[in-house]
């Protein structure tokens, strides 16, 4: 889990220093305003399964919300 967790947040640091995502968004919900927020973490790579992956997706979107609500933290 922890290398999904660290590419996603990677991730979105990396949009929103790009510009491509807000610095001011106040959870994981918002990003889909911008982005494909569910592709985060390599969620849609060439051999990810949602059906498969659900639960860990959900997991790691519910740390994501948490790391934004905290202020990055």
């Amino acid at each position: 889990m922890n290398n999904t967790l660290t590419k996603a947040k990677e991730e979105i640091l990396r949009d929103i220093k790009v510009g491509l995502v807000p610095q001011n968004i106040e959870s994981f919900a918002q990003l889909h305003n911008f982005v494909d927020a569910n592709c985060y973490g390599g969620f849609c790579n060439k051999t990810y399964t949602i059906s498969e992956n659900f639960e860990f997706e959900n997991l790691i979107q519910n740390e994501l919300d948490k790391w934004i609500k905290n202020g990055f933290k």
